[in-house]
């Protein structure tokens, strides 16, 4: 009752602003997941599922010629569900962002709000996580991609070329209790165009300090205990083809008992259009080092390696639209080290997807 009071107040707020656009996107999925053995060797069964991935309404608009604003509700599953028929039709209402930009002068805009685009996750970011038809090892999965940053954005442009400073909360997903200052964090971004925009460039570097705790309050920083993360990525876009290739690095002081837990990955994306059809391959090697496990009631720190890719098609029957048919095929192989002492040290998972998404403008 109180998502759907919100709902109704943001809209009503926003109703006497004049509107841009109000887009709503939908997708839903037919998922096949094969058998497979898990670290302990256990046999893990198939399954089938229907699921509902993404539903989402975005509003843009302008105040007047120097004041615009975004705003996103998604209909999504709980945070935390697994992906499995159990999880099915447990659906909420979030808003993704709100977020209000003024454009200072030509050159400089400042934006605040729950951020709509962070530029942390580099050209994986740009992208929809389900259109990647895996969960990549260094993104949404692993908290790296903060697409909600909450705080604020400054904006240079230069014009095909973008420098943007942060100052943001990146704990959208987290406790509330822990929204403080002690863990503000600030970035620096880029983001530009070459060879008449056909090469697109991003690089960034965010850092958040860790926090001092005494019994259950935050007394302050600690920056010796401090999450940086850094992510480079380039797109390259010509007539039909389009290539992304991205590296992604998080690094967690003191997370692995006086050493540093990094989880790093190299993702890359080629996308060719044929007429109607779009067949494509993602790829992702990622590198969890100094993970953990308990073994023995004791804590026991080792370096996981994960590879995975997704081979498919998409069909639009009409090429200048944007609803489509999609099938894939994913696989995904987990290599543990042997601190962990699995009975099984390399897990392979697959899955087959196939589903419809649409895009529409649906204020004419």
């Amino acid at each position: 009752m109180k998502r759907t009071t919100l709902l109704i107040a943001a809209l009503t707020l926003i109703s006497g602003a004049s509107f841009g656009a109000i887009n709503l996107e939908l997708r839903g999925d037919y998922n096949s997941v094969g058998a497979y053995k898990n670290s302990s060797d256990t046999d893990v069964s198939a399954q089938s599922y229907f699921d509902f991935k993404r539903g989402k309404l975005k509003f843009t608009g302008n105040v007047n010629d120097n004041v615009s604003y975004k705003l996103r509700f998604g209909v999504d599953k709980l945070p935390g569900d697994a992906v499995s028929s159990t999880a099915n039709g447990k659906m909420v209402v979030l808003m993704d962002y709100a977020e209000i930009t003024h454009k200072i002068a030509d050159m400089f805009s400042l934006t605040v709000g729950q951020l709509a685009d962070s530029n942390l996750s580099a050209w994986e970011g740009q992208t929809s996580a389900a259109d990647y038809y895996f969960h990549t090892s260094n993104g949404a999965s692993t908290a790296y991609y903060f697409p909600n940053l909450v705080g604020m954005k400054f904006d240079i442009d230069l014009g095909g070329h973008n420098v943007y400073v942060y100052a943001a909360d990146p704990s959208y997903s987290g406790s509330y209790s822990y929204r403080t200052n002690a863990q503000m964090g600030y970035g620096l971004a880029y983001k530009g165009w070459l060879m008449d925009k056909s090469l697109g460039l991003i690089a960034n570097y965010f850092t958040t300090p860790g926090y001092k705790m005494s019994g259950s309050t935050i007394t302050g920083s600690d920056s010796e205990t401090a999450t940086n993360y850094m992510a480079v990525g380039a797109q390259y876009k010509m007539d039909a083809l389009l290539a992304e290739l991205d590296y992604l690095s998080k690094t967690e002081l003191k997370a692995a008992g006086n050493d540093s837990k990094v989880t790093s990955s190299i993702l890359a994306k080629v996308k060719y259009q044929f007429g109607n059809w779009s067949p494509f391959l993602h790829y992702d090697m990622g590198k969890i080092v100094k993970s953990s496990v308990t073994v023995n009631s004791a804590t026991v720190y080792g370096d996981t390696a994960i590879n995975q890719f997704a081979l498919g098609v998409e069909f639009k029957p009409q090429t200048d639209s944007d609803f489509r048919y999609h099938l894939a095929y994913a696989s995904k192989t987990t290599t543990y080290p042997t601190e962990f002492a699995y009975t099984k040290s390399s897990v392979a998972e697959s899955k087959i997807m196939f589903g419809v998404k649409m895009a529409a403008d649906i204020v004419k």
